[in-house]
């Protein structure tokens, strides 16, 4: 009987133990990166412009990072983690030109089960005027509001190792830039419907 109560003692205790444990887990961070595309080359940049230019940014920009389990390949199931950033520059340029990168400072994944893991990240980006997440932008229905790369893996640096370094997001060898293409003004539809009528004045 002494042996019994003893087991459901050990039992109870173990339990106790893990669930803690598990608790703790989800409170503390598994993996670090550094959100930034700065020192990006063009193919990795994000690319805003309109029918009539082309630039790779913009004023009124937002970006951020969503992300999930390794293997996740359905962007629906990721989730933002941190706050969003703004685009850097506001035109096109050289090469070395900040324009469509962002720094938007580190980023810390909690819950995992083991540090510095392998995760699937995506990079979203949307003009503010559509709302103030990416989420909002897409529902508000404006033309080119939104946009985002392709979901892709990287493994995060381990909180625990102080001789690891922070990787860099645009590092990943699956980070690929994208565009967004806002809606065209009414200036540039003007233009361009002037120029249709003059092409067609000629024809006759």
């Amino acid at each position: 009987m002494g042996i019994e109560r003893h087991m459901k003692t050990l039992l109870l205790t173990a339990t106790a133990i893990l669930i803690t444990l598990n608790i703790h887990a989800q409170g503390t961070a598994s993996g670090t990166l550094s959100f930034t595309s700065v020192g990006a080359t063009d193919d990795k940049r994000i690319w805003v412009g309109n029918l009539l230019t082309g630039q790779r940014a913009g004023a009124g920009y937002s970006v951020a990072l969503y992300w999930g389990p390794a293997g996740t390949t359905d962007d629906r199931n990721l989730v933002q983690v941190g706050a969003s950033t703004s685009l850097l520059g506001t035109t096109g340029g050289a090469a070395t030109s900040p324009a469509g990168t962002y720094f938007g400072g580190g980023r810390t994944i909690v819950g995992q089960a083991s540090p510095g893991p392998v995760l699937a990240f995506q990079v979203r980006a949307w003009t503010t005027a559509g709302g103030s997440t990416y989420e909002q932008a897409i529902a508000s229905g404006f033309p080119g509001a939104a946009a985002k790369g392709p979901v892709f893996e990287m493994k995060t640096k381990n909180p625990n190792d102080a001789t690891e370094l922070n990787p860099n997001l645009w590092q990943a060898a699956g980070y690929r830039g994208f565009a967004l293409i806002p809606e065209p003004s009414v200036i540039a539809l003007s233009l361009l419907g002037a120029g249709a009528l003059w092409m067609l004045s000629r024809r006759k």
